[in-house]
């Protein structure tokens, strides 16, 4: 008899010496199923699944980002959005917005911030999930929400696609990388370490990059260019059992690239990762000689669902040519939730005293307890 769980395989030669693989996720997954995590990195397959299959505690997400260079207004336009296959236990920050279950474990969110900072906000709930893996890039078609993704083998370009005018919606992101990709303490190399916590894994393949929206909602343009971003998150057990508290975020600052991370998990133990870029080369990819805090109004740390937005987050880094001081300081809350806010705003910063160009950042907190 054929396993409840559906999720098929298949290897097919393109053209040269590059091979596609098919991963189909159905909506719902089985309790009972056994799923094979991945947590070393491979020679290829970057942004494959790593959960093989989605079971009932397992998550995978595909993110991507977009967000603009403030105008002369201090106006700001941003785009993000998530695409998720997990099981009904496996992200459950997401899974609780639904207090009578999720429609399915193939779920997309997407949130935009007009430059005026208005907010727009879908959750939609696909069929199944099918994925395409072309030399170390991830290709998605999300059935029956007009969303899909895609990706070039060597992870240099990916393009979101969303045509769903029934929900005022159409239109596209196209992000285009500037620097490599990388895992959490190190370059886009085999043998990696993927674990950012226990239970919790993390690759990096657009750290930044070029990132043009260009979309119509609900009729009305909404189009930009800014700094684009792409990752992809996957747990292999209910991330609230790995993460207590979150911060992540990425920014521009003249020649300099950054993207920060900080985890606390349950027990209080803390997870860093640091990756830094100087004219598009890796000057700093590992999980040490970073801190990350937030400062002026609820600034509280570790924070907590009552503790509420702080102004922003100053991120020390260590790198070679000597000590980062920057500031994230938010301009608009692109996403609001109690336990999970997305900010947007400037990137300002030093490099041993002397003052870098200001920038831009989108970043993030999560505060479970």
């Amino acid at each position: 008899m054929a396993p409840k769980l559906l999720y098929l395989s298949a290897l097919a030669l393109l053209a040269g010496p590059v091979f596609s693989q098919q991963i189909i996720v159905p909506p719902h997954s089985y309790p009972g199923e056994t799923t094979n995590t991945q947590w070393i990195s491979g020679p290829d397959d970057f942004d494959a699944p790593k959960n093989r299959p989605i079971n009932q505690t397992t998550f995978d997400w595909w993110y991507f980002d977009a967000v603009q260079e403030p105008n002369e207004r201090g106006e700001q336009a941003s785009f993000a959005i998530t695409f998720h296959t997990s099981g009904p236990h496996g992200f459950d920050t997401l899974q609780d917005l639904f207090p009578l279950g999720s429609p399915s474990d193939n779920l997309i969110q997407i949130n935009l911030a007009w430059p005026n900072g208005d907010l727009d906000f879908w959750i939609l709930a696909a069929g199944e999930a099918v994925f395409t893996i072309n030399g170390n890039s991830a290709s998605a078609v999300f059935a029956g929400t007009g969303c899909s993704f895609e990706g070039v083998p060597d992870l240099s370009h990916y393009s979101v696609h969303i045509d769903a005018p029934d929900k005022g919606i159409v239109g596209s992101l196209d992000i285009k990388s500037d620097v490599p990709a990388h895992y959490p303490c190190g370059p886009a190399e085999e043998g990696q370490d993927m674990h950012v916590v226990p239970g919790v894994g993390w690759l990096n393949a657009i750290p930044d990059g070029l990132g043009e929206a260009d979309f119509q909602i609900r009729g009305k343009e909404f189009k930009f260019q800014g700094r684009g971003y792409h990752d992809h998150n996957y747990g292999s057990r209910p991330f609230s059992e790995s993460a207590a508290s979150a911060y992540w975020g990425h920014g521009r600052l003249g020649e300099y690239a950054i993207v920060w991370l900080s985890v606390l998990t349950p027990t209080g133990s803390e997870h860093v990762s640091a990756y830094v870029t100087k004219n598009s080369e890796i000057i700093v990819a590992h999980c040490e000689g970073i801190k990350i805090r937030p400062y002026g109004d609820n600034s509280t740390y570790p924070p907590t669902r009552k503790t509420g937005a702080p102004t922003g987050f100053r991120i020390e880094i260590t790198i070679p040519e000597g000590q980062l001081e920057l500031a994230a300081e938010y301009i608009y809350i692109q996403v609001g939730f109690d336990f999970y806010r997305r900010f947007t705003g400037t990137f300002t910063g030093t490099l041993n005293g002397e003052p870098l160009p200001d920038g831009v950042a989108l970043w993030e907190q999560f505060s479970l307890n």
